[in-house]
C-alpha cells in the first residue's frame, strides 16, 4: 500500500472500532496520572508498575468492550440490569459485612454488587 503511515494507523483504530483523538486524551490522562503517582510516592517504582499493570488489563478491557456493537448492548441491557437487582437484593439475605457495613457477596468469589450497579443503572436509563 502507498499511504501514509498516518492513514494506516486509523485504519487500524477504525477497524477497531476506536477514537482516534479519545484514544490519544486517556493515553495523555494515564501518562500524567502515572507522573503524578510517580511523584507522590517518593520515587518509588515499584506502586507506579503495579499501577501500570492494572491500566495494562483495563486497556485490555477497553479494546474487548469496544467490539461489542450497540444494538447487542440495548437488548443485553433489561437482563444486566435485572441480574444486577437480584444480586443486590441477595445482600440484603446473604451478604457479608465488611468494613462495618453489609454490602459483599460471597459466591466463591467475593465482590461487591454495587460495583456493577454503577454500569448496569446508566444503561438503563439511557
Amino acid at each position: 500500500m502507498n499511504l501514509p503511515v498516518a492513514q494506516q494507523g486509523m485504519g487500524v483504530l477504525q477497524h477497531l472500532k476506536l477514537d482516534g483523538w479519545l484514544l490519544v486524551w486517556v493515553m495523555l490522562l494515564i501518562a500524567g496520572g502515572l507522573a503524578v503517582l510517580y511523584s507522590a510516592s517518593g520515587g518509588s517504582g515499584d506502586i507506579v508498575l503495579f499501577q501500570a499493570s492494572r491500566l495494562v488489563i483495563g486497556l485490555g478491557l477497553m479494546l474487548v468492550l469496544a467490539q461489542i456493537s450497540p444494538r447487542f448492548m440495548i437488548r443485553a441491557t433489561p437482563w444486566v440490569y435485572g441480574a444486577v437487582v437480584v444480586l443486590l437484593a441477595l445482600v440484603l439475605v446473604i451478604g457479608e459485612e465488611g468494613g462495618g457495613a453489609r454490602r459483599w457477596l460471597d459466591l466463591g468469589i467475593r465482590f461487591q454488587p454495587s460495583e456493577f450497579a454503577k454500569l448496569a443503572v446508566p444503561l438503563m436509563v439511557a
